[in-house]
């Protein structure tokens, strides 16, 4: 199953805070709404705003690593 990426601009998270924190807390907020193989990743509007396209790819390398290994650990202990 190929693992879907959705963007989230949330203004009352900062990803560049706690990645494990932010990604766990995107995933339960939004899990919900989104498909079982997406992978939330959710970023600050400020953060965005200012840094650009740079701060989207910094937010996600720090988002998706993490969120990833979630993924990965919790589909190998379900199986």
């Amino acid at each position: 199953m190929i693992p879907i990426i959705i963007i989230i601009i949330d203004n009352f998270h900062s990803s560049l805070g706690s990645p494990i924190t932010t990604a766990a807390a995107a995933d339960h907020r939004y899990h919900r709404f989104l498909p079982n193989n997406a992978i939330a990743i959710i970023s600050n509007i400020h953060i965005t705003l200012i840094v650009g396209i740079s701060g989207i790819i910094i937010t996600l390398i720090i988002s998706v690593l993490p969120m990833l290994i979630m993924k990965v650990i919790v589909s190998f202990h379900q199986q």
